[in-house]
């Protein structure tokens, strides 16, 4: 795996994992890794970010980088905050399926007449892990 398209390959995973049911209910969802990409007129809008990722378990000559430790952060915007909820209970459910661990569970927040609910996660993942 390639450690430094990590964000690429998450945005992948949960892109292509959220369920169909979701997808059919909210036809107008949107996912981005890039803020400028966000139509914000479109709701629900998933943001997907990579934070601070840090090295685990070096090999003995400290050459090589054989595991990371990937944190992300994922926004859900909505106008209504039940829908959010719905949105980041399914991204939670991707999550776990794929071993994730969740070290902020969803809140909420409120500014100018949209909803943002956060998420964050991470899972230590090594330079020959499949996802």
């Amino acid at each position: 795996m390639d450690l430094l398209k990590i964000e690429e390959i998450f945005y992948t995973l949960v892109n292509d994992n959220i369920s169909q049911e979701i997808k059919t209910k909210y036809t107008n969802l949107q996912i981005s890794t890039d803020p400028k990409d966000i139509d914000e007129t479109q709701f629900p809008t998933i943001y997907i970010q990579t934070l601070e990722c840090a090295e685990v378990s070096p090999s003995l000559s400290n050459t090589e980088i054989s595991g990371i430790r990937a944190n992300f952060q994922i926004d859900v915007y909505t106008t209504e905050k039940v829908d959010g909820k719905e949105v980041a209970n399914e991204i939670i459910r991707v999550l776990k399926s794929l071993a994730f661990y969740i070290n902020a569970m969803p809140y909420t927040m409120f500014a100018n007449g949209t909803y943002r609910t956060i998420i964050r996660c991470n899972r230590v993942i090594g330079s020959g892990d499949t996802l």
